[in-house]
């Protein structure tokens, strides 16, 4: 497969910035250092594309953005609502959700989770993008984790994210 799509905090790809955001790689940085960090894992930016790809999504984005009107706010958050709504309703490829369930599994027998995005245009030096993205607590079992995943990516959408 290449670059994975989960990676766990101890992974080398943990701390791949472009590969997880900035969240996540700080998160991959400070388990590896010996911090106290809670067991847990990131779903890179390559299983958002493999989703994105399979869901046949990328066109469609691209038809909704070429048609958005960045000076009209009522007409951006049109557009990226429908943008929000066509991830959310998409279906997660299977191999995609085997992946994730089954890192998931890792952290015990259904635990509590939080899901949070991790922006890789956040946390850099000249820039930060804090609070643009949704995070959802209190995420227990695989339906429950595999959709708020999907909430989690289409938070990217938002039309203040997107302005």
């Amino acid at each position: 497969m290449g670059t994975p799509w989960i990676a766990g905090f101890d992974s080398p790809a943990a701390c791949e910035h472009g590969l997880v955001g900035g969240k996540g790689a700080n998160l991959g940085r400070m388990s590896q250092a010996g911090f106290s960090v809670p067991p847990g894992f990131t779903i890179t930016t390559v299983a958002y594309k493999h989703f994105l790809e399979r869901a046949s999504l990328t066109k469609t984005l691209e038809s909704l953005l070429d048609s958005a009107q960045y000076d009209d706010a009522d007409r951006l958050e049109t557009v990226t609502a429908k943008i929000r709504n066509a991830i959310v309703e998409a279906p997660m490829p299977d191999d995609l959700a085997a992946g994730i369930r089954a890192a998931y599994a890792t952290l015990g027998k259904q635990p509590y989770v939080a899901v949070r995005s991790s922006g890789t245009a956040e946390d850099l030096t000249g820039a930060s993008f804090a609070g643009l993205h949704d995070t959802y607590l209190d995420i227990r079992g695989n339906a429950d984790l595999l959709d708020a995943v999907k909430r989690c990516w289409a938070s990217l959408w938002s039309s203040r994210a997107v302005s």
